[in-house]
């Protein structure tokens, strides 16, 4: 398959609008794009829509968000990126009118569509009808006084005021809203001829170059830190390496701001000393007028040819120096100034009239406080942490997250470097068929808080070999056989991650099976994991468990694992039954996620249901 047009890059912490951002991107779209998103140390709830054009990436440790575009633009073949916040929407074939525009300008360009407000919800109650403007959770209703009926009401509206269009950055420096330059005549010029005006720097919620140029000018370098100044980095070294920074009046796409704090506040962690080392570094690469001079000791930024004096000057006046300053700055005596940098203005919302009220559907939109309900089909986006990660990058939908919301591998479109599978848990995309790579392993956790090894289907065991334990090594083909002591290695069958446990339990009254050898098993058996397929008495999993002290689960056999059942093939069961503590099923949902194709679905239930 070619290369798509146009990757767009989301990196996503505990976003609670980043499935929302998603299905507005493919409503949207027009050109061959796909979104790549990384669930950069939290399962996306609600779970992300499915769809061939979606790739995801979990990572179950938060890399930070610059490390996270990166690991998602590893994974683009497109010509073009575009790094987008997950709460966004976007105008109608935003992305054709883009990558138009690039076509006009060149590819040594860095755009921004025009910046809207997103109003993605006002908080009603619905006792009286009470409505507030999207912020932290109200504690009660400002009218009634009553807390327990208070909603979001969803709106998703891209506010055409403000239209934000124009950034610098200060002497500090710190970004600011450059409404001055919008009333110059050059501005106005570029507007109206070509639809296109420059800007000196960048909010940072989205913007878009070529892969190329992404690389080259190391676009997110992750010694600015997870967060700050991104707006800055990305505007600065493309002016600097010789490059121009556009708005594309033509198009447009909304951001949702988050500056109150509390439940409303950044999903990444934010501090003053986080903030001031990105400035610091910012002022270490670009700050330092000795730029033609390669010997300069603190010349650090090697793709750089204009000095930053030059682009200070090109927007001459600029919102935050001085006359003084800039002289400083050419001289390379120049002195910085603090800054409350308390909030970035990146993040605070431009200014706007009131928002009116307008008729649309209520939603409630659930939150991480939700609980997951034991007796369910399989949603583990709906768990906000998880010691364990799937151990492949083909992941079916159900397992990822819910039966109606989510996608698998796509094998043979992107070809997964190294250094992502290192870092990243699962790898998935699209709705073809998934195919199952045993040569991708992945970090994962499968003691009781002990980091394991990496999993791999070469790490299970399976003790006993009758129809259910060959039906089990169908699934895992380089899994260690153990049936007897004659035939196998107890030694190595420990080594093993996870043990399948499937031997005989004999009847021995009515509704009474002999579980004895299953408790011989379990009392030997060292795997981190114990696997029942046995058929056994309801409660022996719980009773073992104890009495071992030992992580078991139960996964019952079924019709279908006999060979005269026309679904003896394991790869096409239509479901499974899991029974356990909700960690130990989910170290077994894990290693299931590398073998089963999309059509499975799994029901989670307690060892003493899934014993019934």
């Amino acid at each position: 398959m070619s290369a798509r047009d146009l990757s767009i890059l989301i990196p996503a912490r505990n976003e609670m609008f980043l499935a929302r951002t998603i299905e507005d991107i493919l409503a949207n779209i027009e050109a061959d794009t796909e979104v790549i998103a990384v669930l950069d140390g939290k399962w996306a709830d609600p779970p992300i829509p499915q769809n061939d054009r979606v790739n995801v990436i979990y990572l179950p440790e938060s890399i930070g968000q610059r490390a996270a575009t990166n690991l998602a633009c590893k994974l683009s073949k497109a010509k073009y990126v575009m790094k987008c916040d997950a709460h966004c929407s976007f105008d109608k074939g935003f992305d054709t009118k883009m990558i138009d525009a690039f076509k006009e300008a060149g590819d040594n360009v860095t755009m921004v569509p025009i910046m809207r407000n997103l109003w993605a919800f006002d908080w009603k109650c619905f006792y009286c009808g009470w409505k507030k403007y999207q912020g932290p959770t109200p504690q009660k209703c400002g009218q009634c006084g009553k807390s327990d009926k208070i909603r979001r009401k969803m709106l998703w509206i891209g506010k055409t005021n403000p239209q934000s269009t124009s950034y610098c950055f200060d002497c500090t420096p710190h970004f600011q809203y450059f409404e001055d330059w919008k009333h110059r005549p050059q501005y106005q010029k570029d507007k109206e001829e070509k639809g296109l005006t420059e800007t000196m720097s960048l909010q940072g919620s989205c913007w878009m170059l070529t892969r190329d140029k992404y690389w080259e000018l190391n676009i997110c370098d992750e010694k600015f830190g997870s967060w700050g100044s991104q707006g800055i980095e990305v505007a600065a070294k493309t002016w600097l390496s010789g490059g121009r920074v556009l708005v594309n009046h033509k198009t447009w796409y909304a951001h949702m701001f988050r500056t109150q704090g509390g439940d409303f506040g950044f999903p990444y962690p934010i501090s003053n000393k986080d903030q001031e080392k990105a400035k610091n570094y910012a002022r270490e690469l670009f700050f330092d007028e000795r730029v033609l001079s390669r010997s300069a000791q603190n010349n650090n930024w090697d793709k750089q040819i204009y000095p930053l004096s030059w682009l200070v000057e090109k927007f001459w006046p600029v919102k935050g120096w001085t006359e003084q300053d800039l002289q400083k700055l050419k001289e390379n005596k120049f002195e910085f100034k603090n800054a409350n940098t308390e909030t970035s203005s990146a993040e605070a919302e431009p200014a706007e009239s009131e928002p009116q009220a307008e008729s649309e559907q209520d939603i409630q939109i659930p939150t991480a406080q939700s609980p997951v309900q034991e007796n369910l089909e399989i949603d583990l986006a709906a768990t906000e942490t998880s010691e364990i990660t799937p151990a492949n990058d083909s992941l079916p939908n159900e397992i990822a997250s819910t039966p109606d919301g989510s996608a698998i591998f796509r094998p043979g479109e992107i070809e997964i470097p190294k250094e992502v599978l290192e870092k990243a848990a699962i790898y998935f995309t699209g709705l073809s068929a998934a195919t199952p790579r045993s040569d991708n392993p992945t970090l994962t956790t499968v003691g009781r808080g002990r980091p394991r090894k990496l999993l791999k289907n070469d790490k299970v065991s399976i003790i006993g070999h009758g129809w259910v334990g060959k039906s089990v090594q169908r699934l895992f083909p380089d899994s260690y056989i153990y049936s007897s002591p004659k035939t196998g290695s107890k030694k190595k069958a420990n080594a093993g991650e996870v043990a399948f446990i499937c031997v005989p339990t004999p009847s021995i009254g009515e509704g009474m099976l002999d579980t004895s050898i299953v408790e011989q098993c379990v009392t030997w058996s060292e795997s981190p994991l114990i696997v029942i397929r046995s058929t056994v008495n309801p409660g022996t999993c719980d009773y073992l468990s104890q009495k071992y002290n030992k992580r078991i689960v139960m996964q019952p056999e079924y019709l279908g694992e006999t060979p005269q059942h026309p679904l003896f093939d394991e790869k096409g069961t239509p479901f499974l039954v899991i029974g356990g503590n909700p960690e130990d099923r989910r170290v077994l949902i894990n290693l299931y996620a590398t073998v089963y194709n999309a059509n499975v679905k799994i029901r989670q239930v307690t060892a003493y249901e899934a014993e019934v």
